[in-house]
């Protein structure tokens, strides 16, 4: 099993709602076309605060690399990455992938 964890700050407490509501339709998307199971959005609320995470799950490292495939030739999902512009500071994204066993 790998965890999928991708983190970005807001871009200002104003963005903080459309970013919450944004992350929710990713992972549910991501769930629903990318075999990710348990993909839920998170907001950090001490240490980093405005910090917004993603985490998921999926079967193994090569299942994952199969679905981060397949996420950059649809539409759907570049669509929802087009929607988050302006949502969360430039070169704040940070994905990590955690092997677990």
């Amino acid at each position: 099993m790998v965890t999928y964890v991708s983190r970005a700050t807001i871009n200002g407490v104003e963005n903080r709602q459309k970013a919450i509501e944004w992350a929710s339709r990713v992972c549910r998307y991501a769930e629903n076309r990318f075999g990710f199971s348990n993909m839920r959005p998170g907001l950090e609320v001490y240490g980093r605060v405005g910090t917004m995470w993603r985490l998921g799950d999926h079967r193994n490292l090569e299942s994952l690399a199969k679905a981060i495939q397949a996420s950059w030739a649809d539409d759907g999902y570049r669509r929802l990455l087009n929607e988050a512009r302006g949502l969360f500071v430039l070169g704040s994204i940070e994905d990590i992938v955690i092997q677990r066993w």
